[in-house]
């Protein structure tokens, strides 16, 4: 398979400009073998696998977002990213690994920036629903609880701006200018619980 998209890239390259008709029956030779043969058929599965999973994880976030009020569990994407991590990121072969990461890495990007979204729209709703589908997601990133804070803290929700603050320093986040130079933590900097959590962080 590398080597054909090899050849194809240099015949692309350099077709106009020379007589490459080595090339093209090279390149028909590796087609004809059976490792080629077998190989486009594990890619072709694993684009077809590919593609039902982003279907049911996309279907699944429009189906919540959906209802009228925020899931009381989010088991199912605890379940799927469980999934996702067992039957494909940890898969022997490297193409399944990837196409793991790639789901898991899709779906955390899209949250993000649905949260963002909400936020700047003011919609409640969604802010809840997007910091619950990072927090089943990404469990253990600190970012994660950050990027929650500061949505809250945006909202003017400095109860859970607080908490989700005090959660991101627990799971790990170290970066204390990151919080002060933040414009949405402002609002919250004459807080006691603020103060005392900066104090929590390296100088």
């Amino acid at each position: 398979m590398e080597s054909v998209e090899v050849y194809e890239s240099i015949l692309g390259d350099l077709d106009p400009y020379f007589n490459l008709d080595s090339l093209t029956t090279k390149i028909t030779a590796l087609k004809k073998t059976n490792n080629y043969r077998k190989r486009s058929k594990e890619i072709a599965k694993i684009a077809s696998l590919e593609k039902s999973w982003t279907e049911k994880l996309i279907g699944r976030i429009k189906q919540e977002i959906a209802e009228e009020e925020v899931p009381s569990d989010f088991n199912w994407w605890h379940n799927s990213m469980n999934r996702l991590e067992e039957d494909f990121v940890q898969h022997k072969l490297k193409a399944y690994q990837y196409m793991g990461v790639r789901l898991k890495n899709m779906i955390f990007a899209l949250a993000i920036e649905s949260l963002d979204a909400s936020v700047a729209q003011m919609n409640e709703k969604e802010v809840s629903y997007y910091v619950r589908l990072l927090e089943a997601v990404r469990p253990d990133n600190p970012y994660v609880y950050m990027r929650a804070a500061s949505g809250y803290a945006r909202l003017n929700k400095a109860e859970e701006a607080i908490q989700y603050l005090r959660t991101a320093v627990i799971k790990g986040w170290k970066n204390r200018e990151w919080i002060l130079n933040n414009p949405a933590f402002k609002s919250l900097e004459s807080q006691e619980a603020f103060q005392a959590i900066l104090e929590d962080l390296p100088q």
